[in-house]
């Protein structure tokens, strides 16, 4: 079992839940449709609350995911892989 203790871990989560923030606030928005049907994105009609669920949804999977992980995978890390094997 992997150790939650360990500064390595809580940087290796945390770095992997903000970038699948960052992705769903764009998939969440809807940016690439958005841009493909207009031509172009506003502040004013973007769907900042989609964007944000879709933020929050990804980023409480992905630290849930890396809490499972240091059950599983690779000690001190969120990785479910196991990186030593």
């Amino acid at each position: 079992m992997g150790d939650l203790f360990t500064q390595k871990f809580w940087k290796d989560a945390a770095e992997r839940t903000v970038s699948s923030a960052a992705q769903g606030f764009i998939v969440g928005g809807g940016l690439a449709g958005a841009a493909a049907a207009t031509g172009q994105v506003t502040l004013i009609g973007f769907p900042w609350l989609a964007a944000a669920g879709g933020a929050g949804g990804m980023a409480l999977l992905t630290f849930v995911k890396s809490l499972a992980a240091a059950r599983v995978g690779d000690d001190h890390s969120a990785s479910l892989v196991n990186l030593d094997a």
